[in-house]
């Protein structure tokens, strides 16, 4: 808009909507080269998150199994149990299974970021 006015309109601004220009201008370009700063600083750091995220799929994999193992031998459907021990057992694995299905978005949204088959 501002170049518009200037090539046509030059001398219908005045002085306070000049410095206001100059000064939106000014902190447009400061935020720019801001946003590439960033950018370029996200870049560098894009390997190491990638590689984090994969090690804590891995490992996540390999605590899901464990987890599971620990459910089908020491849940609340093992035999003999008491009914008031088998909901303290299954309360306890539920909590446990919503921390790993945080996990698992987290790490779900994180493939999905870097491009990455989902596991």
């Amino acid at each position: 808009m501002y170049l518009l006015i200037d090539t046509y309109f030059s001398n219908i601004m005045e002085k306070d909507e000049i410095d206001s220009k100059t000064a939106m201008q000014n902190n447009w370009d400061f935020l720019v080269s801001k946003a590439e700063a960033t950018r370029n600083e996200l870049q560098g750091q894009q390997a190491d998150f990638k590689m984090n995220l994969i090690r804590g799929i891995k490992a996540l994999v390999i605590d899901v199994k464990d987890f599971r193992y620990n459910f089908e031998t020491k849940g609340p459907t093992v035999a003999g149990l008491e009914p008031r021990e088998a909901l303290n057992r299954l309360r306890m694995f539920s909590d446990e299974y919503s921390i790993r299905k945080r996990k698992y978005d987290s790490y779900f949204a994180g493939e999905t970021l870097f491009g990455l088959p989902h596991t």
